[in-house]
């Protein structure tokens, strides 16, 4: 759980670390992502952990910005420009990888722990913090576009 990274061989029935995973010095893992060649990790304690698929390149982690701090991060997920989202103990952050863009809710509440993250057919983004149920548009301008459902339903 938290030692990092390894391949099972099915045919063979071993268990195998890649080099770069061997020294493995992020801790537990809670979310792989994987985005064509390149694999994306949350941890619990170490932030997010990129691989970029290239064989000789090292390991790059993420885990402060300038705005916030997020050591620990749960879900990841990529939308259809594959942008990377990704919750932490104080919200929800898209990321390009090198760019972050900070959600607010409209009432400005903090966005309390997040559960879980989805996004749509209709590039929507939905998302389940301790507040309820939230979806933004990631097509047009993310501040207007942001609602947030505080009742719940029973559907027939």
């Amino acid at each position: 759980q938290d030692k990092g990274i390894c391949i099972y061989n099915s045919k063979k029935e071993t268990l195998e670390i890649p080099g770069k995973y061997r020294n493995w010095k992020y801790g537990q893992i809670n979310t792989i992502l994987s985005l064509e060649n390149e694999l994306w990790f949350s941890t619990e304690t170490s932030g997010l952990v990129h691989d970029n698929g290239m064989e000789r390149s090292r390991l790059q982690n993420f885990e402060n910005s300038e705005k916030l701090n997020f050591s620990k991060t749960g879900s990841l997920l990529s939308d259809n420009e594959n942008n990377i989202w990704f919750t932490y103990e104080g919200g929800v952050v898209r990321s390009t990888g090198s760019k972050l863009q900070f959600l607010s809710l409209p009432d400005s509440s903090p966005i309390n722990f997040v559960h879980s993250l989805l996004c749509d057919s209709k590039n929507n983004l939905w998302f389940t913090p301790d507040q309820g149920l939230v979806s933004c548009s990631l097509v047009d301008s993310v501040k207007e576009k942001i609602k947030k459902f505080s009742r719940y339903y029973t559907i027939n």
